[in-house]
């Protein structure tokens, strides 16, 4: 029993010996995979921390084209607003040309009517003017016919 037991001190210790090693070997392991576990944690956190800061890049950069767009709304509307104003100007001096065209229009019709009357009262005129030189002429032939009569007598 005494050799088995020599033996067996020594396989024992040869065990312990080996398995002190395993346990370095696995504490080793141990802490090389729990700094792996806090480097990806780390990469992790940069990642979030890199896709949060390339997103507030981004909405920065969308609020400054927003800011721009808005801008130009701005401008835009306020052109839309002269041009309205313009063409309700305008759209006042058609009516009123429109207005003007129609007292136009009737001042014309009246000037016709009264070039018309003129013209009809010129003929009766110079009807009458006719009449009266005739009439002349008849009372100048009376006239020296009677001039003609008295110095013969």
């Amino acid at each position: 029993t005494s050799s088995a037991g020599v033996s067996m001190d020594e396989d024992t210790k040869t065990e312990i010996l080996r398995l002190r090693e395993r346990v370095k070997e696995l504490e080793a392991e141990n802490k090389t995979l729990k700094a792996l576990g806090d480097n990806a944690k780390k990469i992790t956190e940069l990642q979030q921390r890199l896709e949060r800061q390339n997103l507030e890049r981004k909405c920065d950069d969308l609020r400054t084209a927003m800011e721009e767009l808005e801008a130009e709304n701005t401008g835009l509307k306020m052109r839309v607003g002269k041009r309205s104003q313009r063409i309700a100007e305008l759209e006042q001096r058609i009516a009123r040309m429109g207005e003007v065209a129609s007292q136009l229009e009737h001042d014309k019709k009246m000037l016709c009517t009264e070039q018309s009357l003129l013209e009809d009262a010129n003929k009766k005129l110079m009807k009458e003017v006719n009449r009266l030189k005739q009439e002349g002429d008849e009372w100048r032939v009376s006239l020296q016919e009677a001039k003609v009569g008295t110095s013969q007598v």
